[in-house]
């Protein structure tokens, strides 16, 4: 149990943080912590524990090679893009191999995959394929027999792309309405939108800027098609991306092309980001000085109660977040032991366990949730559903376990707050330095 708290006991906590840091940068082990309000590391149980690493040996299909991505099922099917071996592999709950996809059909005629590298499988069992080195998006059916090909959006409207664009997808994912969403390399505009028949429809999460002098000097000899794009983007790569259950984007971008703040992303049916941002502490990842790397996402989760998991690949974590942008635990680590990364690039969940996949590892680390994950995601559970005396006694749980979790405080005050209780909530809320909390 942690029991330190307040400022007074900075200094024992940030002494504390240094022994673990040290020791996992020493031992490659796995680092918990969150922050408070100031921004400082404090200590925090385990989340996630990892209890295996699955490669391509152990499955009797030979080594991985570079795989790139990583999905699951709800009834349990895993699937794994191993890109340098130009297959899928299609795995059951007990992590047997069910099938090795190296190929499908059209017709009467086979194909093969080319450097894939991204996958997405819908409710009825339909495969989405990043074919990269192919150029193209495949929808194939349960059968393997191709139900959707899209090739390059420039030969559909060549006006919204350069003249020697080359079409090379890197992930992809759908909606329930079949509606399909790509991200490709070289496109700064925005997520490329596809519907159920492959009709390309547009960019979508772009944010707008003002013109500048060289923008209206160019739309003076620009198309009108490029002058409505000129409307004025600010170019952003996107990493990942995923689709909730309520049809919601969540979408990872990189680069300086946003600020560090907003690349995170949850983009509704207009193409705007709706994400829930702290003012205090946004969901960014790592908190870092001015001379050491940001957190670069490179893979987006979203999860029960609007929570979502993101991956980071410069420090080998995956960060989780509430749906009101707070942090709820951080687990991983970059390092050569079990639960740590060497080049992370794929996050999915199953059964409650959270799946990394290595490219350089060439393997998926299997995490299983603690007793602390348990009853945090008890405490939002009940909160979700109304029970606020629920929500009150799980979050007193999990102050038992940490009381330096500020959430844990603003939780209960919430619960508080919802009861009429409010000379306890706002205690509540001065524990968890929620200001804005207190003074309302």
């Amino acid at each position: 149990m942690i029991i330190l708290r307040g400022r007074r006991s900075m200094w024992l906590c940030i002494a504390l943080m240094l022994v673990m840091l040290s020791a996992s940068r020493a031992e490659g082990t796995s680092l918990s912590y969150t922050y408070s309000y100031w921004r400082e590391m404090m200590p925090a149980p385990q989340a996630f524990v990892p209890v295996r690493a699955v490669n391509g040996q152990e499955l009797g299909v030979g080594p991985f090679s570079s795989p790139q991505d990583l999905f699951a099922t709800e009834a349990g099917s895993i699937y794994i893009l191993d890109s340098g071996n130009n297959r899928i592999l299609q795995l059951d709950p007990k992590w047997q191999v069910e099938r090795v996809i190296d190929s499908f059909t059209q017709g009467e005629s086979k194909d093969t995959l080319n450097s894939p590298t991204g996958i997405h499988v819908s409710e009825s069992g339909d495969l989405y394929i990043a074919d990269r080195g192919n150029g193209r998006i495949l929808v194939l059916n349960a059968d393997l027999s191709a139900k959707l090909i899209i090739e390059s959006p420039a030969l559909q409207a060549p006006e919204y792309f350069e003249a020697d664009f080359r079409f090379r997808p890197d992930k992809i994912t759908s909606d329930n309405e079949g509606t399909i969403y790509v991200i490709a390399t070289g496109v700064y505009d925005g997520i490329l939108e596809f519907d159920i028949q492959g009709r390309f429809l547009g960019f979508k999460g772009a944010p707008r800027v003002a013109p500048s002098v060289m923008d209206y000097l160019w739309r003076r000899i620009a198309t009108e098609a490029q002058r409505e794009r000129m409307a004025l983007f600010l170019p952003v790569e996107h990493s990942n991306l995923a689709v909730d259950d309520r049809g919601f984007v969540y979408a990872t971008a990189i680069g300086e092309g946003l600020p560090i703040e907003e690349r995170i992303r949850r983009l509704n049916t207009a193409g705007r980001d709706i994400l829930i941002r702290s003012q205090v502490l946004p969901p960014i990842g790592d908190f870092v000085e001015a001379d050491d790397a940001n957190s670069s996402m490179v893979d987006i989760l979203p999860g029960d109660c609007g929570t979502y998991s993101v991956l980071d690949r410069v420090r080998g974590r995956v960060f989780a977040y509430g749906s009101t942008g707070n942090l709820l635990y951080v687990f991983g680590g970059l390092g050569n032991t079990l639960g740590t990364f060497r080049n992370p690039v794929a996050l999915a969940s199953f059964d409650g366990n959270m799946l990394v996949l290595d490219s350089l590892k060439n393997s998926v680390t299997v995490f299983t949730p603690t007793k602390y994950q348990g009853t945090i995601f008890a405490a939002l559970d009940s909160y979700a559903a109304g029970d606020f005396d629920g929500a009150a006694g799980r979050w007193a749980e999990v102050l038992g376990l940490n009381t330096n979790y500020d959430l844990a405080y603003t939780g209960t005050g919430n619960a508080h707050l919802m009861q009429g209780e409010y000379r306890k909530a706002m205690e509540a809320f001065r524990l968890a330095n929620n200001r804005p909390a207190y003074s309302e």
